[in-house]
């Protein structure tokens, strides 16, 4: 930045200034300068007139009127940088080009055994530091493909066809793996997070498992090994099942607590695409999360043997009845488990996700229960005691914002009185006390609760700790079956999705130093701002790390807040166990639908979206983070996106392939996505730089090893997409020797034993 980071308590002060020198000077978008020149124009004029008009009365009236001049200009300013879309436009050079049969190869990652943890770092069986990149493969995984399970269909299927599907062909079909594996290779994201859910494994029934589906997720894997590809196997959902708006459990767990599937929308217990229709809301299936329906089945399965006693389940797999925790809980992890058994003999897979972005529910609710209690606003705002009002079958006013914090209306939820709950079923919660109906003055119905701090307090009236007495207890369980069933896997833990304190993360502190051995913090981070208005601003950011959250401003500052907010991620793995964790960002990435009305397919001009990759990766290679970005989905298309809910975040679609023969023809943002890095590194990661803008295309990788380190050599990924050809690639190295293997887009660097201390390696496109 052309000025020093301004102190906090001065952030609000300089910030500004700092971002209209720095856009004007260095010309960081044409609308952020644009927009520096309005602004500063507009606060001359109305500065000037002001302090003018005190010290010249000739100007006498006139200073108001230019007061007033001052204030519109500053608005046109403020118009220009966050409304009006003024997109980049980015000049870049050739790039690499293959067939499939031509595709190249990339360094190979650590099989189970070989990769390990050591305090925050992985580490390889010969002490080497390993950083990991790779991505999601795929949101796609989410649906079925019998019946087709993409969101925006709304058949009979939906309701009628909830046992018998199959998830066989999700990610791809297996004659196509070749294709997908390739060219996922040669962009070296060669470490995936490969999705897949409870449902697919066991939709027909507790304890009925679809063996097809779980031999072909065994080829799947097969065929990553056969292309170099080491993955951990995710258990995915997103507010629970496709019947409350969004993936992962089978539907018979609603049903057997009462749920009516086909009326769990209609009652407003849930907003699902499927039924509300086009055009559905951005991002709203997200405040799913605090409906009825999801709120109810994830209360279940945490804490159900203390908040829901009354709540038992006939479970058909034992011919007796359990407690609704038991039900959940113990065929989610029995189902993992068999999926563990099942790939247990494949080494490239290193281990499994202990469960997507997982919601409390209302286990430890601090807010009233009358009250929204969450600071994010969208959609139907209802509190928990008024879900559960209209869930049983009576109309509820409330408040709706129909963008984020943009209050639209008052509006009515399940106008017709339609109850959510199977015929002769009550509420859950009716059922055990906390609420029931009272009759008002008028002879109107009203819920009435009863035990206000049901869901903050344990029977025992001991205050809640979410983490402590509950995903611990889950964590120590899962992490038992899974090794047991697959010995040596890793457990990718994840923090639980808390709206409450405005998507703050919990690491599994209270795990023992012996339980947090074999355990990896898989936490996830979104720029919030882009992901929720589908814009990106080169220039304008939200400090989401900071104590008090405050804008920042240039190109620069927008790089360095990302940063700062992963280093955060990064720094609670510290606080689990004696000497911490390795942190791998299990999801992180951006919407190329962007504003206005997709205008990069329209266009065919994605500079927006490469900038916006660009500053995400960026951030990724300040922090040294291993990640696995969201999405390669191979069945994405420029007018449904992923789908699932109207998100497009995939970096591949078939609708971007203008030349089949072309292997990267469909990639997008490939030139800020395809990027060398260090992968194995005989010490310890200093610093990692990239430049896709500039023309030499320029990075720069440093390390520090001590005379003690490990002498096996640091090992580079050097994408041909970048480089093109070997006699254009120059490579300067500190000390020591390299060898450049171009078919294997492999750099391997030795570095001089006698020269301890920090070591540096350079690339460029000459």
């Amino acid at each position: 930045p052309l000025l020093p980071r301004p102190p906090r308590r001065m952030g609000w002060v300089l910030a500004p200034v700092q971002w209209c020198l720095g856009s004007v000077l260095r010309r960081t978008t044409i609308e952020g300068s644009l927009s520096a020149v309005v602004l500063l124009c507009g606060g001359l004029v109305f500065s000037s007139a002001y302090w003018g008009g005190a010290d010249f009365p000739a100007l006498g009236g006139g200073a108001l009127v230019l007061q007033v001049l001052g204030v519109a200009v500053l608005g046109l300013g403020g118009y220009i940088g966050l409304v009006l879309p003024l997109r980049p436009k980015l000049v870049l050079g050739s790039y690499g080009r293959w067939g499939l049969t031509e595709a190249p190869r990339a360094p190979e990652q650590s099989l189970r055994g070989d990769l390990r943890c050591r305090g925050r770092w992985f580490v390889d069986g010969e002490g080497r530091t390993l950083l990991l990149r790779g991505l999601n493969l795929s949101g796609a995984c989410k649906l079925p493909t019998d019946p087709d399970g993409a969101t925006y269909r709304s058949d009979g299927s939906f309701f009628t066809r909830t046992r018998d599907v199959s998830f066989v062909g999700r990610p791809f079909p297996l004659e196509e793996a070749d294709e997908h594996l390739s060219r996922i290779r040669s962009w070296g994201l060669t470490f995936v997070r490969l999705l897949i859910t409870w449902e697919a494994v066991e939709h027909a029934g507790p304890g009925q498992y679809d063996e097809e589906y779980l031999a072909y997720l065994l080829a799947v894997v097969r065929k990553c090994a056969d292309h170099g590809i080491t993955v951990f196997i995710d258990p995915h959902q997103d507010v629970w099942s496709r019947w409350t708006g969004g993936d992962g459990a089978p539907a018979w767990t609603l049903e057997a607590v009462g749920f009516a599937l086909n009326k769990i929308d209609r009652a407003g217990a849930a907003v699902t695409h499927q039924v509300h229709g086009d055009p559905f809301p951005k991002m709203i299936w997200g405040l799913n999360y605090q409906r009825l329906a999801c709120a109810t089945m994830f209360t279940l399965f945490w804490a159900g043997d203390d908040l829901a006693p009354a709540t038992r389940v006939l479970d058909p797999a034992l011919g007796e009845e359990v407690s609704a925790q038991e039900f959940l809980q113990g065929h989610f992890i029995a189902a993992m488990r068999r999926v563990a058994q099942v790939v247990a003999g494949e080494k490239n897979v290193v281990g499994f996700d202990s469960l997507n972005e997982p919601s409390p529910g209302w286990v430890g609710r601090r807010a009233s229960l009358t009250d929204w209690g969450m600071p994010f606003l969208q959609g139907h705002i209802l509190s928990p005691v008024e879900s559960m009002f209209a869930g049983s079958g009576h109309p509820v006013y409330c408040d709706v914002y129909s963008e984020p914090f943009v209050f639209s209306r008052r509006d009515l939820v399940n106008p017709d009185g339609v109850s959510c709950w199977q015929e002769g079923k009550d509420c859950v919660w009716k059922a055990n006390g906390v609420w029931d109906e009272g009759v008002d003055c008028w002879g109107r119905a009203y819920p009435r609760v009863l035990k206000p701090d049901h869901f903050s307090k344990k029977p025992d009236g001991q205050s809640i700790d979410f983490t402590r007495d509950y995903q611990t207890p889950f964590l120590r369980r899962i992490k038992s079956a899974l090794q047991e069933a697959c010995p040596g896997s890793l457990l990718f833990c994840e923090s639980v999705v808390d709206f409450e304190l405005e998507g703050a993360l919990h690491p599994p502190r209270t795990l023992s130093d012996r339980e947090t051995e074999g355990v990896v913090w898989a936490a996830h981070h979104y720029d919030v701002l882009t992901l929720m208005t589908k814009r990106f601003r080169t220039w304008f950011a939200i400090d989401m790390a900071a104590w008090i959250k405050h804008p920042v401003f240039g190109k620069a500052a927008v790089v360095g807040a990302l940063a700062r907010m992963l280093e955060h991620v990064q720094g609670l793995a510290e606080e689990v166990g004696a000497h911490g964790v390795p942190t791998l960002i299990g999801e992180i990435g951006i919407p190329f639908d962007m504003e206005p009305h997709k205008y990069a397919y329209r266009t065919k001009d994605f500079s927006l979206e490469t900038l916006a990759m660009d500053t995400n990766m960026q951030a990724l290679e300040r922090t040294l983070a291993s990640f696995t970005l969201w999405n390669y989905c191979p069945i994405n298309t420029n007018d449904r996106g992923d789908l699932w809910n109207d998100e497009d975040l995939s970096v591949f679609s078939q609708d971007q392939r203008d030349d089949p023969k072309d292997l990267n023809s469909g990639g997008r943002a490939l030139a800020a996505l395809v990027r060398p890095y260090a992968t194995r590194v005989s010490g310890t990661p200093v610093s990692m730089h990239f430049d896709f803008r500039a023309p030499d295309r320029r990075f720069t990788f440093s390390f520090l090893h001590r005379a003690d380190g490990p002498t096996a050599p640091t090992i580079l990924y050097v994408p041909q997409y970048q480089y093109l050809s070997p006699d254009r690639l120059n490579v300067g190295i500190s000390d020591g020797s390299f060898e450049v293997q171009w078919e294997d887009q492999t750099l391997v660097y030795t570095h001089d034993p006698q020269h301890s201390g920090m070591h540096t390696i350079t690339l460029r496109l000459q």
